[in-house]
């Protein structure tokens, strides 16, 4: 009686969605490592990683600031307001979640930090996913209350896309502080077939078991 329960508990799983990938190589902006405590300044069209700076500088920190995790994250703005994008291979038609952790530069200009994400095809006009805010108020460098955002769901229209995050800011440097930023296919939700298997096969594993243990 058991061997079948657990077939149909493992067709019902196999039924089931996948954990999604990310989509986004180097993140968490992990590459290349920065000097402790330090940082190196990336300016138009430079590289780090697999970001391109597309205007301005960047900062790449090295526990400069308390990442959200791992050692590392960018501060939008060097010594100027920058820009960085990052190109993945998706599929038309499919639809992607994105998000990123943001927290803002605690040493100087405006308490509210900006940056505005651009979704597109990679050879094409990108599309604002919208403007994100930071406030560092009351914030320091080993407490940067790093914050969830959410840009919701993008539909890809080709098959390579870019990714972009553009500074808000009015002036050099001191800007928005980003870390682990993701794009994963949004999940295919089950038929309801599968959550009918999944209702069917627990219970009776459950009474299978109790009875071999009787």
């Amino acid at each position: 009686m058991l061997r079948p329960l657990l077939a149909l508990t493992a067709l019902a799983l196999a039924a089931a969605p996948a954990a999604a990938q990310n989509l986004l190589a180097d993140s968490g902006f992990e590459s290349p490592v920065a000097p402790a405590n330090g940082f190196f300044t990336y300016g138009a069209p430079q590289t780090f990683g697999a970001w391109t700076v597309e205007a301005g500088s960047v900062d790449l920190l090295n526990n400069y600031f308390a990442p959200n995790t791992g050692a590392q994250s960018v501060d939008l703005d060097g010594s100027s307001p920058g820009a960085i994008y990052q190109d993945f291979a998706t599929t038309v038609g499919q639809s992607y979640a994105v998000q990123f952790f943001m927290a803002g530069n605690v040493e100087g200009g405006a308490a509210i930090k900006r940056v505005e994400l651009f979704w597109g095809p990679s050879a094409g006009a990108l599309t604002s996913l919208g403007v994100f805010s930071f406030d560092v108020t009351g914030r320091t460098r080993t407490n940067m209350g790093w914050a969830l955002r959410d840009a919701g769901l993008a539909t890809a229209t080709s098959t390579s896309t870019r990714l972009a995050f553009r500074s808000l800011s009015a002036f050099g440097a001191n800007g928005a502080v980003l870390d682990d930023a993701s794009v994963v296919a949004a999940a295919v939700v089950p038929e309801p077939s599968t959550y009918a298997l999944l209702g069917l096969a627990l219970p009776l594993l459950g009474a299978a078991a109790r009875r071999r243990r009787a």
